[in-house]
């Protein structure tokens, strides 16, 4: 049932009620709620509490590889990256090609944070990968553009 509350707050934006219930969801042993937590907290920019609630969610699933924890990975790999952690957000999204091995997401962002390092070789070889799996990756295909054009020389 907290789950569920907080799930109808982050739909209306109330992150405070979301995070309230989320919560009260955990601490009732739903830890569904560590997720919830996880997206709250990174939409109100709090990316180490973020990565704390998805570190934990991770830790509960540990037997289990299912969409959430692939969720809860990428959104780390993000906070990571919006904290500056470029080599902790590498490593984040290398655990989702572990597990996923064609997520273009993952590699569209790994590719991002090669690129804020300027090991640009292997943004341009992740980017390459992901405009050869799905040629409709306009993100892809501009930032590949944009290195080509203005960092490599």
């Amino acid at each position: 049932m907290y789950i569920l509350l907080g799930n109808i707050f982050m739909e209306e934006n109330d992150y405070g009620q979301a995070l309230i219930n989320y919560g009260l969801g955990v601490r009732y042993g739903n830890l569904e709620g560590h997720k919830g937590q996880g997206l709250a907290y990174r939409l109100i920019g709090q990316y180490e509490d973020a990565i704390d609630s998805m570190t934990k969610y991770i830790d509960s699933k540990s037997d289990t590889v299912d969409t959430g924890v692939l969720v809860a990975l990428m959104e780390t790999g993000l906070n990571y990256q919006s904290l500056v952690e470029h080599e902790e957000a590498i490593n984040t999204f290398m655990k989702v090609l572990e597990i996923d091995a064609n997520n273009n997401d993952a590699k569209y962002y790994m590719a991002l944070s090669y690129e804020y390092i300027e090991v640009y070789d292997k943004a341009i070889e992740l980017l390459e990968e992901v405009i050869s799996d799905d040629s409709n990756y306009k993100a892809a295909k501009d930032e590949l553009e944009f290195i080509k054009t203005h960092l490599v020389k």
